[in-house]
């Protein structure tokens, strides 16, 4: 298990990852382009409504599901508000969609891993590196190794 699954972020981190959200709630989200989402949830033991902006994994067009995956794996707070009321809200760039939530098995999970390895073998490499202590380049092995340690999370379009 990876460093940054086992520590929650602090600090000069914690700032940085929380920057996005004021870029959405300036009205500029578009500028994060199709990558980035700004997840909004319902906590689960305050009730509150909660925000995080999460780096997509893949967005499959067909069923218009976008998937994103738990970097500080299942510890993480969105995911385990997410598993007591998978009912969200997502925005990409301008758009605005109700979604439920629902973990991936690892095989597919895999798979979408492959999808974003491929798209962005740079970042992929980097952010395996940082996740589970090796820089990883793709491989279907490599990214099933991955989904064991990472979950993804498939955001569907809820209708109606």
């Amino acid at each position: 298990m990876s460093r940054f699954i086992k520590n929650k972020p602090t600090g000069i981190l914690r700032w940085a990852l929380h920057a996005p959200r004021w870029v959405y709630h300036s009205g500029l989200g578009w500028m994060l382009g199709n990558r980035f989402l700004l997840l909004s949830y319902v906590g689960r033991r305050s009730g509150l409504d909660r925000e995080t902006v999460i780096e997509m994994v893949a967005h499959d067009k067909e069923s218009d599901t976008l998937y994103v995956a738990s970097a500080w794996g299942t510890r993480a707070d969105w995911f385990q508000s997410i598993l007591a009321n998978p009912h969200v809200k997502i925005q990409v760039g301008m758009r605005k969609i109700t979604s439920h939530a629902q973990v991936v098995d690892p095989e597919d999970a895999a798979y979408w891993l492959s999808i974003y390895a491929k798209n962005h073998p740079t970042a992929f490499r980097e952010l395996s590196g940082l996740l589970v202590g090796k820089a990883l380049s793709g491989t279907q092995e490599e990214c099933r190794e991955l989904a064991r340690t990472v979950p993804v999370i498939a955001f569907r379009p809820q209708h109606g």
